[in-house]
C-alpha cells in the first residue's frame, strides 16, 4: 500500500509505468482537445474526474485507472489502483446528484489489499461502478450497513467471438 502510493506520488515513478498509457493519453488528445488535460488529475497516468448536467441532473464520473500495472496473463489478483489515486478523485469531489465510477478491471482482480481499498472508498460516493474485461454481462447489488452500491461488468460487442454480443441499458428514475 505504502509502495503503491509513494510511487503514484512520484512522478519520475509514475512515469516508468506510463508507457502502456501513452497511445490512450493521445487518443484522449485527438479526441477532446487538450482542454481535457485540465480534467486529469495525473497526465502521466491518466485517471479523472469529468462532471457534467444530465437534464438538471449533476452528474460526476470517475476515470480509475486498473491498467497501469498490467503485465500480461498473470493479472488476475496481481493488479492495484492505489488508494491514493482513489482519495484524489474524491477529493476533488463537486457536488453531484449521482456519481459513477469506471475501471477497467473488476475488483478482483485487484491485490486483495487494494481491491478492499479502493471497493470501500468508492462506495462512500459512487451510486454506480462500471467495470469490463471480462466481456461479460453481470450486475451485482453490494451493500454493507455502510454503503450500497450497484457494480455493473460489461458485455462487449465483437463481430466475432464465443460469447454473445451484449450491452447494458440502465434507467435511474431520481423520484
Amino acid at each position: 500500500r505504502d509502495t503503491v502510493n509513494s510511487i503514484l506520488a512520484t512522478p519520475l515513478d509514475s512515469k516508468y509505468f506510463s508507457n502502456r498509457t501513452k497511445n490512450y493519453v493521445a487518443f484522449l488528445e485527438r479526441y477532446f482537445g487538450k482542454d481535457y488535460y485540465s480534467n486529469l488529475q495525473n497526465i502521466i497516468l491518466p485517471y479523472y474526474r469529468f462532471n457534467t448536467n444530465v437534464h438538471g441532473v449533476k452528474v460526476s464520473v470517475l476515470g480509475i485507472n486498473s491498467a497501469w500495472t498490467c503485465t500480461g496473463d498473470l493479472d488476475r489478483g496481481n493488479l492495484v489502483v492505489g488508494e491514493r489515486q482513489v482519495r484524489e478523485l474524491l477529493g476533488s469531489k463537486e457536488d453531484s446528484d449521482l456519481t459513477i465510477g469506471l475501471m477497467h478491471h473488476p475488483f478482483e482482480w485487484l491485490k486483495e489489499f487494494d481491491a478492499n481499498d479502493v471497493q470501500s472508498l468508492l462506495s462512500q460516493e459512487c451510486h454506480f461502478v462500471l467495470h469490463g474485461h471480462l466481456h461479460k454481462s453481470k450486475l451485482e447489488l453490494t451493500s454493507s450497513p455502510d454503503y450500497k452500491f450497484i457494480n455493473i461488468a460489461a458485455g462487449a460487442l465483437y463481430q466475432t467471438r464465443e460469447l454473445p454480443n451484449a450491452y447494458n441499458i440502465v434507467q435511474l428514475n431520481f423520484d
